[in-house]
């Protein structure tokens, strides 16, 4: 082989790699957009950041929209991180994201009435709350409203179960407190209550999020919930942005 044509192929393989992002290391906040996708399900994701290393971020910001987290389905939700270090990229590929130390976390997350039924029908089912079927949530501004059908053990009457309650943040865990249920119209008794609260109660985990959250506050309006820190994200204009719409997403989004 002449000196002339090993240089040429030399060239050659130089350019596949750098080509292919299977042979070439993988820029950070690219994997981690990748992640963030496979983590979210989101039909459109907005992330910027400032990478300091493969898993330290001086900044984050996200926007995703039409989103799941923690099975929660969410119908907006925007973060803003700094000084983040996660687990390692490597784990990042299966949307396996977590927070090894950060120093703050700003958030506000939109849920839909449409989100709230979804979640909650799951929840009931997962925590295999016996003879309660077809829960059904509204929202209010002041108020949270639940009706259910509800089967008495070893008798063939369903009753009409309702929920008149208000949400709150203790901790981080969001609660029904304040409430009065009822069966077939008639106030319900408190051990009957408490066994069917306890089963809801708490009703989400702030801190099961992605980017977890010890103190929130939540605004109610009309089929609408909004939980938010004190201090919201600010998108920032130094950065350089990408924007995915999954509008026709690969992947099967739940």
């Amino acid at each position: 082989m002449t000196l002339k044509k090993f240089f040429l192929l030399c060239s050659v393989a130089y350019m596949l790699v750098i080509s292919n992002p299977t042979f070439s290391q993988e820029n950070p906040s690219e994997a981690f957009k990748c992640a963030l996708e496979k983590l979210f399900s989101p039909k459109k994701i907005e992330f910027c950041a400032e990478n300091c290393s493969q898993n330290f971020f001086k900044k984050i910001y996200i926007k995703a929209e039409e989103a799941i987290t923690s099975e929660l389905p969410l119908e907006m939700v925007e973060i803003e991180a700094e000084d983040v270090e996660f687990n390692s990229p490597e784990e990042w590929k299966e949307g396996n994201i977590k927070i090894l130390s950060v120093k703050n976390i700003k958030l506000i997350m939109l849920v839909t009435e449409e989100n709230l039924n979804k979640f909650l029908s799951e929840k009931i089912r997962k925590n295999n709350i016996d003879g309660l079927r077809k829960a059904n949530v509204k929202i209010k501004r002041d108020f949270l409203y639940l009706a259910a059908s509800y089967q008495i053990d070893g008798l063939p009457l369903r009753i009409l179960v309702e929920l008149k309650s208000k949400l709150g943040i203790e901790e981080s865990k969001i609660v029904l407190k304040d409430y009065k249920l009822y069966l077939s119209g008639l106030a319900a008794g408190d051990d009957f209550t408490y066994h069917l609260l306890s089963k809801i109660n708490p009703v989400f985990d702030l801190k099961k999020l992605p980017f977890p959250v010890e103190h929130a506050q939540i605004e109610q309006s009309d089929g609408k919930i909004i939980i938010r820190t004190t201090e919201l994200p600010h998108k920032p204009t130094s950065l350089s942005f990408t924007w995915r719409d999954n509008s026709n997403p690969t992947h099967i989004r739940n």
